[in-house]
């Protein structure tokens, strides 16, 4: 048991998964950058959100990873090895965050610096998926009989459905700035969300 801690002592965290029954995309993005973590990219399962923080390549040849919970809050966190000695990642000894999933989704008002952040950042997500779904369109098209057909077309469909997730996410935020406040968005944010009404 002690030999397995040591393993993992210059260990960190490779991905955050977040189980969707608990967390939409943006309630994903909004742990992750809480808790100190990059959320540049999100990778969607059949029942999980997966926010990757560095590639699989890094992870150090001939070790193990284990999956670790953040409490009762529905994360979990798969710890890796890699080569350099990374400094420790922001959880408790026993792999648990102390935060509760009430605090965590909280309904308290958000300063509008930090919608405008979440807006711009499920807006750029948003065009990735938009951008993945018209290549899988001409794949499909260039060969329909392609035996990868049926799952490129799973993953039409996922992405579809994440689009239209992301699209309520950002609609609701903006409505969250006071108008006040909108009033001092700028303009290519503004061109950019015209396409969502």
């Amino acid at each position: 048991m002690h030999d397995r801690k040591k393993r993992f002592e210059n260990a960190k965290i490779q991905s955050l998964i977040f189980n969707k029954k608990k967390f939409s995309m943006s309630q994903a993005k909004e742990w992750t950058i809480d808790h100190g973590y990059k959320a540049v990219k999100v990778e969607p399962t059949k029942n999980t959100w997966r926010i990757r923080q560095f590639s699989p390549n890094k992870i150090k040849r001939g070790t193990e990873c284990k999956t670790i919970q953040f409490g009762g809050s529905g994360v979990q966190g798969v710890l890796c090895n890699t080569p350099d000695k990374f400094k420790r990642d922001r959880y408790a000894k026993d792999g648990k965050l102390s935060t509760s999933l009430g605090a965590i989704l909280s309904p308290q008002k958000k300063p509008p610096a930090v919608l405008l952040k979440q807006i711009n950042s499920d807006l750029d997500s948003r065009e990735e998926l938009i951008g993945k779904n018209k290549e899988i369109k001409a794949e499909i098209k260039a060969d329909p009989k392609s035996s990868f057909a049926n799952a490129d077309i799973e993953e039409f469909k996922e992405n579809s459905k994440v689009i239209r997730e992301l699209s309520k996410d950002i609609k609701k935020a903006f409505k969250d700035i006071p108008k006040e406040e909108r009033q001092n968005v700028d303009r290519e944010l503004i061109n950019r969300l015209r396409v969502l009404r």
